[in-house]
């Protein structure tokens, strides 16, 4: 039975404004990431958070919002060692701004 267990990443910080932060988790090679939940809180329509996976080559993304969101979701994905789950915070007001993303997952194969 291959090993498990149940984690999170959360991002939450003050965003100068006009600029991306970002924070990247990246999974081993063949580990297993099943995403439960994902959420994000964005102050409005000139700010906004994204949780991708494969966020350099296919983009593929989970959540994306420009307010609060909590979303229940099944998505699995397996680890090459170098595609990453990142969640970003873009702030396009001129403005400092709080704001952030999570996502809760289940690891395997790690």
């Amino acid at each position: 039975m291959a090993d498990s267990y149940h984690s999170e990443s959360r991002y939450y910080k003050q965003v100068s404004g006009l600029s991306t932060n970002t924070q990247d988790f990246i999974p081993s090679n063949g580990e297993i990431i099943n995403i439960t939940e994902v959420g994000g809180s964005s102050p409005g329509p000139n700010s906004t958070v994204i949780v991708a996976w494969d966020a350099d080559g296919a983009n593929n993304i989970v959540l994306a919002t420009t307010s609060e969101s909590r979303q229940s979701t099944l998505q699995s994905f397996t680890g090459d060692g170098v595609k990453v789950m990142r969640i970003t915070l873009k702030n396009a007001n001129a403005f400092s701004v709080y704001m952030g993303g999570y996502f809760i997952y289940e690891r395997i194969n790690f």
